[in-house]
């Protein structure tokens, strides 16, 4: 029997061997979270294999910005979804103070 690589796992990306792939193996974004200190916005696709939810709510929890949000989106893979654009708009909205000037919500 042989070792699982990515390439057994649907979905998974292709299998790199060069020195940038080596060296991405040992960069996570974890470790740098603590050090965001302004307002973020998380998107987590539920069934993402490329950014598996562990991951991301890994790193969301490790953000050190006091105002943080994240929409978690049942059924979504890694992919741009309408659901989390209209969120999107309104939270920045709601961050840059520009809700209750005129301007429309999407």
């Amino acid at each position: 029997m042989h070792p699982t690589t990515p390439d057994d796992v649907a979905g998974a990306p292709p299998l790199v061997d060069d020195v940038a792939a080596r060296c991405l193996a040992y960069y996570d974004p974890a470790s740098f979270a603590p050090d965001i200190r302004c307002p973020v916005l998380f998107n987590c696709g539920l069934i993402d294999p490329v950014s598996p939810p562990s991951c991301v709510f890994a790193v969301f929890n490790a953000v050190g910005s006091a105002r943080k949000s994240i929409v978690a989106l049942d059924g979504m893979g890694h992919d741009w979804c309408p659901e989390f654009a209209r969120r999107a708009f309104r939270w920045l909205d709601e961050v840059l103070g520009l809700s209750g000037k005129g301007r429309s919500r999407p």
